[in-house]
This record gives structure tokens, C-alpha cells and sequence, in this order.
């Protein structure tokens, strides 16, 4: 008797909420006049909903057959208990309509309902699941710096579509990282993945400045020392000093044996890693030797001679 009383009530409040609904139900042609009932809760990607503004609607094809007002709390749960129309071996969809927003939300039902005159689908203790699932996903992409690169592959994909992120460094930057939420996701420039709701979401393109290693070498090793080599960042400025040893003089620099400068002290801006040489050689002094007088006799030995 309780029982009765209570799902009475329960069907005097589900008729009332009802006539606040969003869709209208309409009863096909051949059917008995005869309804089903679901009594079933509501979930989005698997979390019950405790939401009495969300309205679920049953339909076949685009005919909604029965709806209700997930609205019914009974231990903390919420219930709709639907009053369905139909014939027979039917088999029906779910829509899921929110009032707060006035929307028709962008999911799609997990289950479907086979009717059957005067049948139940669920129960207090286990009721009958509706798990939404959204349509689309959202995927925001930008760079950090914005200066830094190019990123592509944003947008609004259908579910579990493939998802391909790419990122572009611009000259002088290198990519980093991908990160969501200021956590690191994947270290590739491109970054590929299915679209769902626990991958939806803003991911950004960490770039960083490109840093050069610069050598500087002597050549012959002997003819003198270099300085100035290092690490450098894309655009800085980068300075070499040749100092020959005793005997040698310095020639020029060199990268990949051309010859890019014949001063000693070479500056120039960073924009590659190089391998730079500074090249000397034995300093020559010509000797010269004669006869006081002339006729005094013949002398021999002079010529060009290196440093040693």
C-alpha cells in the first residue's frame, strides 16, 4: 500500500512537471493508448547528475514519445520517472534538454529503450541508467610566447575523432613542450590524440629560445690561442680574439673552411652553432748579406727565412 501511495505520488509530481517541459509527447497512430515507465537516473561521461533542471526526453527518430524533469529525489538521487508512448518493440533514444540554460544539450544517450506496453524499465534500488556522452570536443591550441611559433589543429571535432596538434617554431625559437592546465602532456612538436571529454581543453605550445654552442680552435694549435666560444641564445652577440704565439702571425677566421673575417677580434650575432678557426702562420723575415767593397769578394746565404 505505501508503495502504491508512493509511486501515485511520484506520478502526480512527474504529470506536473511535465506540463513544464520543453518537448511534447505524442502517442503514434496504432498504438493501445497503453504506456511504459522508466524510472532512471542521469549521467554525463558516467557522473550521476544531481541536476533537477535537466529534462529528458525519449524519442524515436526526431518524435519524442515521452519525457520528464530528472527532478525526483529519493535518497539523495535523482529520478525521472518517464511515461513512455509507443508500439511495441519500438526502439527509442534519449535527449537531454537543460532549463537553466535553455539548451538542447550536445549528447548523445549510451543506452536506448525497447518499449513494451505497461512494462518498467528500472527500480528504486537499481534504476535504469542514462549515460550522455558528448558529441564534441572542444580543443583550444596557442604558443608561449605568442612571438615564439605557430601552432595548428584547434577546433571542434566529433567524438573520438583524431586530433592532430602541430607546432611551428618561429626563427630564433624552438619548441619545448605541450602542456594542459601548466602540465606537460608531450614532448613532440606534433601531438596526437582521440577526442573526448577528458581530452577537451586549452593545450599550449611551449617554445624557448634557441641557444648555439659556438667552438673556437686554433690552427696549427702551436701558431697562437683563441677565446670567446660558448653558449649563446639566438641573437646575441658573440665576440672571438685570436692571439698568435711568438713566431706566427694571425691569418684569419674560418667556419667550415671559408673565410669570414681577417681581423684577430671577430664579432658577429649568433643565429646558427658554428665551428670557427682562427688559422696563423710563422712570421718570414728576409736576410740580406753583401760585399764591402764589392770588389773585395762574393758573398752567399741570404734568402727568406721563417720564424726559428
Amino acid at each position: 500500500m505505501k508503495k502504491l501511495f508512493l509511486l501515485s505520488l511520484l506520478a502526480l509530481l512527474t504529470s506536473f512537471l511535465n506540463a513544464q517541459t520543453h518537448w511534447t509527447p505524442v502517442d503514434p497512430a496504432g498504438s493501445t493508448g497503453l504506456t511504459a515507465t522508466i524510472i532512471g537516473v542521469v549521467q554525463v561521461e558516467g557522473e550521476e547528475q544531481h541536476n533537477n533542471q535537466l529534462e529528458i526526453g525519449v524519442f524515436d527518430g526526431t518524435v519524442c514519445r515521452g519525457t520528464a524533469m530528472a527532478s525526483t529525489v529519493i535518497s539523495d538521487r535523482y529520478y525521472a520517472f518517464i511515461s513512455v508512448f509507443g508500439i511495441n518493440g519500438s526502439e527509442y533514444t534519449f535527449k537531454v534538454y537543460d532549463h537553466t540554460t535553455s539548451t538542447e544539450l550536445d549528447m548523445s544517450c549510451e543506452q536506448t529503450f525497447v518499449y513494451q506496453d505497461n512494462a518498467s524499465s528500472g527500480t528504486i534500488g537499481s534504476p535504469f541508467v542514462m549515460n550522455f556522452l558528448y558529441n564534441h570536443i572542444v580543443i583550444n591550441v596557442s604558443a608561449n610566447p605568442t612571438t615564439s611559433g605557430t601552432v595548428t589543429g584547434g577546433g571542434t571535432y566529433d567524438r573520438n575523432a583524431l586530433v592532430t596538434l602541430t607546432a611551428t617554431p618561429n626563427t630564433g625559437s624552438v619548441f619545448e613542450k605541450w602542456t594542459k592546465a601548466d602540465v606537460q602532456v608531450y614532448t613532440n612538436a606534433t601531438y596526437s590524440f582521440n577526442a573526448t571529454k577528458a581530452n577537451e581543453g586549452d593545450y599550449v605550445a611551449q617554445f624557448k629560445t634557441a641557444t648555439y654552442t659556438i667552438t673556437a680552435s686554433a690552427n696549427p694549435t702551436a701558431g697562437g690561442s683563441v677565446t670567446g666560444g660558448g653558449t649563446f641564445n639566438h641573437g646575441a652577440s658573440c665576440t672571438l680574439t685570436a692571439t698568435p704565439a711568438t713566431g706566427y702571425h694571425f691569418v684569419n677566421w674560418t667556419k667550415g673552411g671559408t673565410s669570414v673575417s681577417t681581423e684577430d677580434t671577430y664579432t658577429f650575432t649568433v643565429t646558427e652553432a658554428g665551428d670557427y678557426v682562427a688559422n696563423f702562420e710563422l712570421d718570414s723575415f728576409t736576410i740580406t748579406v753583401a760585399a764591402n767593397p764589392t770588389a773585395g769578394g762574393t758573398v752567399s746565404g741570404g734568402g727568406t727565412f721563417t720564424y726559428g
